[in-house]
């Protein structure tokens, strides 16, 4: 067996690291079965002594096939040497590439990385313009309203903000939040399912509570079916050039209970005032009484 056989029906086909591992593969295959004659011929070595003519015949055979996986190991071996020396040549070859490229490819990731610190810098303006438009706009509806919905979360809006960004952040998406799992070391204060809701999605609540306005019937009609989905029924009225929804919790036939929610009110500093709607009344924030009075009065006269 001659090298060139040893390298027949890969050779061409495969790259010399690859021609490698088959060679090695057979070199341990021949050895197997080396391995394998040998104890064929041990387990006849006392018939042999004994003249046995089937077992001489046998061990004959053993010896010869013997002989030419022996000759074939010692050709792979061979074989083996030269392609190992082709591999570490190789493998000489691209170190010294990659050697040679190295400062050229570390210039060009050292300039990246720079124009990065100034792209990610440009980025997080904007955010923290956003964030403060937002802030700022929550603050303004806090102002005008009144709310009591408002009051008690706009000092959360910061923290909200931060908890629905926070898993954009996250090094491994498959762990829990934690600041040595964020790449701004930011960490959530929610669990359960709030922890998988957009910023949206954890914002929605307190407007469908707080904020009775908008400028659609169909934004309405959005926000009619979330209440309902909590249990909260309401109904939808036009007022000047925006809808409304009332809830029906809001609504007394007797003014007398409608003034004793107001009181309770007052004394968790909550500012409601009560207005005329249809037979009964109606308790709203303060802030919001006098559209609604100067609506009714207009749609009434």
């Amino acid at each position: 067996m001659t090298i060139a056989d040893a390298f027949r029906g890969f050779i061409g086909s495969r790259k010399p690291a690859a021609q490698l591992t088959e060679i090695r593969q057979r070199i341990a295959e021949a050895v197997a079965e080396v391995q394998r004659i040998d104890g064929e011929i041990a387990r006849r070595a006392m018939a042999v002594m004994t003249g046995d003519a089937e077992a001489i015949r046998l061990c004959a055979e053993f010896k010869e096939e013997r002989a030419e996986i022996a000759a074939r190991i010692e050709t792979l071996r061979l074989a083996e040497a030269d392609r190992a020396r082709v591999v570490a040549e190789e493998t000489e070859t691209a170190r010294q590439k990659a050697a040679a490229a190295l400062p050229m490819q570390l210039a060009k990731l050292a300039e990246k990385s720079i124009a990065l610190d100034d792209r990610i810098m440009e980025l997080a303006g904007n955010l923290a313009a956003v964030i403060k438009d937002k802030l700022d706009t929550d603050s303004e509806m806090g102002r005008l309203s009144g709310s009591p919905t408002f009051r008690r979360t706009l000092s959360r809006s910061g923290v909200m903000v931060r908890n629905a960004i926070e898993p954009l952040f996250r090094i491994d998406p498959s762990r829990p939040s934690a600041a040595e799992n964020n790449l701004l070391s930011l960490k959530s204060t929610l669990y359960g399912p709030d922890a998988h809701k957009s910023l949206r999605e954890l914002d929605q609540p307190r407007f469908d509570d707080a904020m009775p306005y908008f400028l659609s019937e169909a934004a309405a009609g959005e926000a009619q079916a979330r209440l309902a989905a909590r249990h909260t029924a309401t109904t939808i009225k036009q007022i000047g050039g925006s809808w409304m929804l009332i809830r029906h919790d809001e609504l007394f036939t007797d003014r007398a209970e409608a003034e004793r929610t107001v009181a309770a009110a007052a004394r968790r500093d909550i500012r409601l005032a009560i207005v005329e709607h249809g037979p009964g009344f109606r308790v709203c924030p303060a802030a919001f009484a006098d559209a609604e009075i100067l609506y009714a009065a207009a749609a009434a006269g």
